[in-house]
């Protein structure tokens, strides 16, 4: 898969950009707060339909202006494709064309680019709440199985309208009166579609994580070269899940008491965790600051693995200012573990990748040159 072209006007600080990359290594760089993760923003929204910085499509509108559009062209193993993106502030709404056809959902476009992104704060995966695994997951998946987002876009909105349900059931409960039988039915209802939406799930992102384990192992190894010591990177997934639908029905029927008492659903694939360990050992808790990036390098390099494995060809790489965030011998395993793929790299210096075909772009106050050597 590779990018051919960007065009992308009132984007944040990018007034107006025609960018034609190459098929190889891409680098872009400049001062900072000068544009280059804006452009990696505007590459990522194709992949993903929003942001990763921006919960509102208004914040990536350029100040003073009423609209922005973008537009990229893909060239995949089968196929070349043409998309356009745009926000009209006026109206509040989205505009989204695949080869100039409207798309109804920004879904449709999930999935037409597959891009691995690489950004420091990544390290959040490892250190933050659950709630980022379980988002980071979500996303892989998403973005090599249509059945998947669709599932998970389903739960969202039944495991909502259970726990209003269940607000609502704990105030009545409270005023003394009974649990009508309406309530109950509403309740039967809802735990019926869990049970199987909780299930199919589980299944994937039991699946999706073998497939990461099956990886990762190797790429720690290689990039830390930690063969004496053999630190062994292991995924473990964690969930109060059963794999049966009728076990499922039966937690939920067992837990319901307790969830109104609560007020929410206490069990479910949103309480699920992912504990990346070394050794066993949680690397959250026990890894140090060296053992913790390597950890979430060698789980992004897997999750280009995986992508390529199901999709069947590679994804383009994204690296958001992140060379500085290794040393030269981490740098150099890095580089020689991804092959024949194209990468975008931002940086505040002109670096060069040894071995590899270097394109430059200089980025300076929202405009981009590409360098005539380059």
């Amino acid at each position: 898969m590779r990018i051919k072209r960007l065009k992308v006007e009132n984007f944040r600080n990018l007034e107006k950009l025609d960018i034609k990359f190459s098929d190889g290594v891409n680098i872009i760089y400049g001062n900072n707060a000068q544009g280059k993760t804006n452009i990696i923003e505007a590459i990522y929204i194709f992949s993903f339909g929003r942001s990763f910085r921006a919960n509102r499509d208004i914040e990536l509108l350029k100040f003073d202006e009423e609209y922005f559009l973008s537009n990229i062209e893909i060239m995949k193993k089968d196929r070349e494709l043409d998309m356009d993106f745009g926000f009209d502030k006026l109206s509040n709404k989205k505009m989204i064309k695949v080869n100039g056809v409207i798309q109804k959902k920004i879904s449709d476009i999930i999935g037409k680019l597959n891009v691995v992104v690489f950004k420091p704060e990544d390290i959040k995966i490892v250190t933050d709440a659950p709630s980022v695994r379980r988002k980071y997951i979500d996303y892989l998946i998403s973005s090599i199985s249509k059945g998947y987002l669709e599932n998970i876009t389903k739960y969202k909105k039944v495991l909502e309208e259970r726990n209003n349900l269940l607000k609502e059931i704990k105030v009545k409960l409270k005023g003394n009166r009974v649990l009508e039988k309406d309530d109950e039915d509403f309740l039967d209802v809802y735990d019926k579609l869990l049970s199987k939406l909780n299930c199919e799930i589980y299944n994937e992102r039991k699946r999706v994580i073998e497939k990461l384990n099956n990886y990762i192992y190797g790429i720690h190894l290689k990039l830390t070269e930690s063969y004496i010591n053999n630190e062994k990177l292991h995924i473990k997934y964690v969930s109060n899940v059963e794999e049966d639908i009728q076990k499922m029905y039966n937690d939920l029927m067992k837990s319901r008491l307790n969830d109104i008492n609560k007020g929410y659903t206490s069990f479910g694939i949103h309480r699920d965790d992912y504990i990346i360990s070394i050794n066993s050992l949680d690397v959250s808790i026990y890894g140090s600051q060296g053992q913790k990036k390597s950890s979430i390098i060698s789980l992004k390099l897997s999750e280009l693995k995986v992508i390529e494995e199901v999709i069947g060809e590679k994804p383009v790489l994204l690296l958001d200012d992140y060379m500085s965030e290794l040393d030269e011998r981490r740098r150099l395993k890095f580089l020689d573990i991804i092959e024949d793929i194209q990468i975008i790299i931002t940086t505040t210096h002109k670096i060069s990748i040894d071995g590899k075909e270097n394109t430059y772009f200089y980025v300076d106050n929202g405009k981009i040159e590409r360098e005539k050597n380059g």
